[in-house]
């Protein structure tokens, strides 16, 4: 928790300073890594696009043009949400409209998308495998108590 305050406020910080000398946030996304950079945007050798982003644009390696990434929202589990490029806002639609829009909702991978499904039949198919731990619980706390009353009657001399 506190390793992550301060690495956060050190990058807010040096987006801060950066935002303050003219610099924009660049994130470039390779296949297997993401890297973030500042950079002046009238002379850098990218097409920066203002509307998508306030403070930054989002980039493919190798890529000038920046993205904006959207959802296409499927209901229910068997159809999963897609990742695709959003289309950029038109000049008549503001950040009121959005920020008052739908959520984004999506399943964090396939696996977990099984796993919970499985889960959830077998919760449905074997709902004794919680009576079983409670029915164990129960002869554990009896047999302890048990055990107890015969602690009790030898201290006491009941059995001489």
């Amino acid at each position: 928790m506190i390793r992550e305050t301060i690495a956060n406020s050190l990058i807010s910080a040096g987006r801060m300073l950066g935002q303050t000398t003219g610099l924009q946030l660049a994130v470039e996304l390779s296949e297997h890594s993401i890297t973030i950079e500042m950079e002046q945007p009238d002379e850098s050798n990218r097409a920066w696009d203002t509307s998508l982003y306030k403070h930054g644009n989002v980039f493919l390696d190798g890529y000038a043009n920046p993205i904006k990434p959207g959802v296409e929202q499927n209901t229910g589990l068997e159809n999963p949400d897609h990742v695709s490029e959003a289309e950029t806002p038109e000049e008549g639609e503001g950040d009121a409209d959005t920020a008052d829009g739908p959520h984004t909702q999506l399943i964090s991978s396939g696996r977990y998308r099984d796993y919970m499904r499985q889960d959830l039949i077998s919760q449905l198919l074997t709902p004794e495998s919680r009576w079983n731990k409670m029915l164990y619980g129960i002869i554990a706390v009896a047999a302890l108590q048990f055990l107890g009353i015969i602690i009790t009657l030898y201290a006491t001399g009941s059995f001489q």
